[in-house]
C-alpha cells in the first residue's frame, strides 16, 4: 500500500558539494590535495580521470587518483575519499558505497557537468550568478542532494542496460532515450 511497508533499501549518505563550473570544482580539489596527503579522488570515467590528473599536475601512477572500477577496500585505509562526479545511475553509486562499507560518500560536482545539464543545470548558473553567487562558492543543501537521487532514479527508470563509456557525455549518448521528455512526469 503506496509503498510504507516496503522495506527500505540500504543505502549511504552522500554529501554534495557543487560548484557552477569544472575549473572552480578542481580548483578545490588542489586545495583539499595541498591540505590533507590522506585525499582519494575517484572519478567514475576515465575523461574526468585524465582531466583530474592534468589539473592536479598528478603523474602517472598517482596515489591520489584512481578510477571507481579500481578501488577496494584494501586501497582505501586511512584515506579520505572524495569522488570527482556523479554517476547517472544511483543503484550504481551506492553499490561501490555500500561495498566499501562508507559512512559517508563526498561527491563534488559541478553544474556545468552532463548530469546537471539533462536537469537544466544551465538555467540554475544562471539563477545563482543572478543571486549575487561567485564562481568559486559552494553549494552544499541536502534539498540538492535530494534532487541529485530524484534525478539519478529517473534516469535509472529510462535505462534498461548500462552501456559502459569513457565519459559521462558519452555515457548518457550511449544510454539514453532519444524522446526529448523521458524525464518528464
Amino acid at each position: 500500500m503506496f509503498g510504507l511497508f516496503k522495506p527500505k533499501e540500504p543505502s549511504v549518505k552522500v554529501n554534495d558539494k557543487i560548484w557552477i563550473n569544472l575549473p572552480a570544482k578542481q580548483e578545490v580539489c588542489k586545495q583539499m590535495l595541498q591540505a590533507n596527503s590522506a585525499c582519494l579522488f575517484v572519478a567514475w570515467f576515465e575523461e574526468s580521470f585524465h582531466q583530474f590528473r592534468s589539473a592536479l599536475s598528478l603523474p602517472e601512477n598517482s596515489v591520489y587518483l584512481t578510477l571507481a572500477q579500481n578501488i577496494t577496500k584494501s586501497n582505501i585505509v586511512n584515506r579520505m575519499l572524495i569522488f570527482v562526479e556523479h554517476y547517472p545511475l544511483r543503484k550504481m553509486e551506492q553499490h561501490l558505497f555500500l561495498q566499501l562499507n562508507l559512512q559517508e560518500a563526498v561527491v563534488l560536482s559541478s553544474l556545468d557537468e552532463p548530469l546537471f545539464q539533462k536537469f537544466g543545470g544551465g538555467k540554475l548558473v544562471e539563477l545563482m550568478k543572478r543571486m549575487g553567487m561567485k564562481e568559486d562558492e559552494m553549494i552544499d543543501s541536502t534539498m540538492v542532494t535530494k534532487s541529485i537521487q530524484r534525478a539519478q532514479e529517473k534516469i535509472e527508470e529510462t535505462v534498461s542496460t548500462d552501456r559502459k563509456a569513457t565519459s559521462q557525455q558519452e555515457w548518457f549518448l550511449l544510454n539514453q532515450p532519444k524522446e526529448p521528455n523521458a524525464y518528464k512526469r
